[in-house]
This record gives structure tokens, C-alpha cells and sequence, in this order.
């Protein structure tokens, strides 16, 4: 439980940071666009150098783009895994209170049998001094 509880908190953890990576490129964006007006504006930059800056731009966001999908494709398999593992450490705590149980049924049964066998044990001595001393008053009589 306490593995889960951290697996929980690194997951968290992990979103977190991506989420502020994601915050972060998102204002880099904004900023870039930012000054992409701001030189139209002032109209600085040729067509040609317009063409190639967005060129590289539509590169570095397709970039962008296929991080954040490596990063979705690795957060669900960790998910995948984590969730997987839970399930088997799940199943063997499951069979190990099974087991526990067993064995104390087990031991309630020999607990029994040897309880009942005191008790026959018991009965066959009472009955062997019953019958000694049913001999014991024929002979007086």
C-alpha cells in the first residue's frame, strides 16, 4: 500500500512537471508570436526570412507535438504497468490471506480431533472403573 501510495505521488509528481513544461512552452509560444507581431510592426523582416522562421517554427511545434505524444504514449504505459503490478500484489495478498485462512481452519480441525480423542480417552477410563467396580461389588456380594 505504502509502494502504491508513493507509485500514486510520482505519478502526480511527474504530471505536475509536465503540466508546467507544457505551461512553459506554451508561454514561449505566446512570447514568439509576440514578437513575430511586434517585427511586422516595425516591418524589419523580408518575406524570405518571414517564410524561413515560420518554416522552422511549423518544424519545432511539429517537434513540440510529437514530444508531448512520446511523453502520453510513456505516462500510459508506466499507468499500465503500475496498475498491472497492483493487480498481481493484490492477487498474491489475496492468496496469501487464503492460505493463513487454510491453515487456521486447519489447525481449529487438529485442535478439535484432539479434543474429541481427550474426551473418548476420558469416557473409556470412566467406563473401565465402572465395570471394576461392578466387579468389585459381585465379589462382596
Amino acid at each position: 500500500e505504502e509502494e502504491e501510495e508513493e507509485e500514486e505521488e510520482e505519478e502526480e509528481v511527474e504530471e505536475e512537471e509536465e503540466e508546467e513544461e507544457e505551461e512553459e512552452e506554451e508561454e514561449e509560444e505566446e512570447e514568439e508570436e509576440e514578437e513575430e507581431e511586434e517585427e511586422e510592426e516595425e516591418g524589419e523582416g523580408k518575406e524570405e526570412e518571414e517564410e524561413e522562421e515560420e518554416e522552422e517554427e511549423e518544424e519545432e511545434e511539429e517537434k513540440k507535438k510529437k514530444k508531448k505524444k512520446k511523453k502520453k504514449k510513456k505516462r500510459r504505459r508506466r499507468r499500465r504497468r503500475r496498475e498491472e503490478e497492483g493487480e498481481k500484489e493484490e492477487e498474491e495478498e489475496e492468496e496469501e490471506e487464503e492460505e493463513e485462512e487454510e491453515e487456521e481452519e486447519e489447525e481449529e480441525e487438529e485442535e478439535e480431533e484432539e479434543e474429541e480423542e481427550e474426551e473418548e480417552e476420558i469416557f473409556k477410563n470412566k467406563f473401565i472403573i465402572y465395570l471394576a467396580f461392578r466387579k468389585i461389588k459381585k465379589c462382596e456380594y
